[in-house]
């Protein structure tokens, strides 16, 4: 019902317009009082169309700034993405200035390379360098970082080779305790730490002492750093003491090396 009275309404107000439209020759009185009628529907029209177009100019605006926002937010998506390229890069130099410095210490030749994997067999601890034979790696050489011993090559292919860490259950390194001078060998066991074997019983080997390479074998330098003992005692056997060690170097976080040759420089 309420509908019908609108159409109603709405066709009452417009009956003075036809008439005005149909009878021109009607007095300006009668225009005056049919201007009067129709006010209110010109105006509520008027008001309509401009709200139309006010409505029409938000969305204009709305999408105009949604625009810049997404044209905005690609942009700061670049400017992070180079912030973090230039990061890496200056990480990157910063680390290959500390390794090229400390080869400038080691009185033998030296190649330095990058790790580019690991192998992922469960019972092995290796990782993959990017140089190999044709670049000098051989088989057996030492392998090193600013922190300390990193293990030896095993395998030297054309142009990748495979390095054994410190932790694999393969590993054996000569060595010594830093202060007393007690010689035993460092292993692995595919943990974290390492242990420092067969150390005589009437050792004054200390917690806390720093574990070098002793070059007994002549594959590396003598005094390279392996690392720090954090505890002591009886081997199983209870004929030697073994020392378990903490390494010096973070094996998982290793991104380049310098191999060792086997003999010094002359």
């Amino acid at each position: 019902m309420n509908i019908k009275r609108r159409y109603y309404f709405l066709l009452l107000s417009l009956l003075p317009l036809t008439f005005v439209l149909r009878f021109p020759e009607v007095t300006q009185q009668a225009q005056m009082i049919s201007q009067t009628i129709l006010k209110p529907v010109l105006s509520t029209g008027s008001t309509l169309s401009h709200s139309i177009g006010d409505l029409m100019d938000y969305f204009s605006l709305f999408w105009k700034t949604f625009e810049e926002q997404q044209k905005n937010q690609r942009k700061i998506a670049e400017l992070e993405t180079k912030l973090e390229l230039y990061e890496e890069t200056r990480r990157e130099n910063d680390r290959l200035r500390k390794i090229l410095k400390f080869s400038e210490t080691l009185e033998r030749k030296v190649i330095a390379a990058r790790v580019i994997g690991w192998d992922l067999s469960p019972w092995r601890k290796s990782l993959i360098i990017d140089k190999g034979e044709k670049h000098g790696i051989v088989k057996n050489m030492a392998v090193i970082v600013p922190e300390g011993l990193v293990g030896r090559v095993l395998e030297a292919g054309l142009t990748t080779s495979r390095v054994l860490v410190l932790i694999d259950p393969d590993s054996r390194t000569s060595a010594l305790a830093a202060e007393t001078r007690s010689h035993g060998l460092v292993t692995g066991d595919g943990s974290k730490n390492l242990t420092l074997r067969y150390l005589d019983l009437d050792s004054d080997v200390q917690v806390g002492e720093t574990v070098l390479s002793s070059g007994v074998t002549g594959l590396l330098p003598k005094g390279v750093r392996i690392g720090k003992i954090i505890s002591l005692g009886k081997d199983k056997e209870g004929l030697h003491l073994a020392a378990e060690v903490s390494p010096f170097v973070a094996f998982s976080r290793i991104e380049e090396v310098l191999c060792i040759a086997s003999s010094p420089t002359k």
